[in-house]
């Protein structure tokens, strides 16, 4: 089996300006398309991007982008080709390397079941100046996630880390709880139909079954959270 070089969304860093106006209130965004939730300080920049694997196999990868109050997030993914796997340590080198950076520290995470990789970097910027570069990898049901947080090293503040951990630990992929969502619809059609055959088909008692049904499934759809780090997902 061929293994694909990691490609990843490349962030050509500049001084970031800062805004004269500053909104703390940040939104939901959903990517239907994407499959995930994620907070953002703004509305994203929607784009695509080509790239290629080391044996030349081009890919299409997707982009959400928000460059804000001196910080830049951004969400990509793109899906696996067929007959190759996903590499974390490839792609660690290769975002190291496309930045010309310095690793600063790296450590192994998960989103639910699907493995996942967390890594800072420094880097320079073509005009000198450093950044940090904060990114998390996860490969879920052979599609691949990456999430980068890149702020100015000398706008490196308090702030900075709590904006950081309420953007990644945002990120939801909407399947886990779409799947949940499946799995508890299937459980009550089963017992529905067993009620039904208790109650000789009583319409009404159905009726209220139902309604009692969809409320619990609301209650579990809520309630279940997929964490970005550790968290473990039903």
């Amino acid at each position: 089996m061929k293994k694909a070089v990691a490609p990843i969304f490349l962030l050509l860093v500049c001084a970031v300006v800062a805004f004269a106006v500053q909104d703390s209130a940040w939104i939901n965004y959903n990517s239907a398309e994407g499959r995930y939730s994620v907070v953002l300080p703004s509305q994203p920049e929607i784009g695509t991007q080509e790239s290629a694997t080391a044996d030349g196999v081009k890919l299409i990868q997707y982009k959400a982008t928000v460059v804000k109050d001196n910080a830049v997030f951004m969400v990509g993914y793109f899906d696996h080709i067929p007959g190759t796997t996903f590499s974390f340590d490839k792609a660690r080198d290769g975002l190291v390397s496309a930045v010309k950076g310095t690793l600063l520290s790296e450590s192994t995470i998960s989103l639910g079941s699907s493995p996942g990789r967390e890594i800072k970097v420094v880097a320079k910027s073509e005009q000198g100046a450093e950044h940090l570069l904060h990114a998390r990898f996860f490969d879920v049901d052979k599609r691949v996630y990456v999430l980068q947080y890149v702020i100015l090293k000398s706008e490196n503040s308090n702030t900075t880390p709590a904006n950081a951990a309420k953007y990644f630990d945002s990120f939801k992929v909407l399947n886990y709880l779409l799947a949940k969502r499946n799995i508890d619809a299937t459980r009550y059609r089963h017992y529905n139909r067993r009620r039904a055959q208790s109650l000789n088909n009583n319409a009404f008692s159905l009726q209220i079954f139902a309604q009692h049904a969809g409320h619990v499934l609301r209650i579990h759809l809520c309630s279940d959270g997929v964490g970005s780090t550790a968290a473990a997902v039903d």
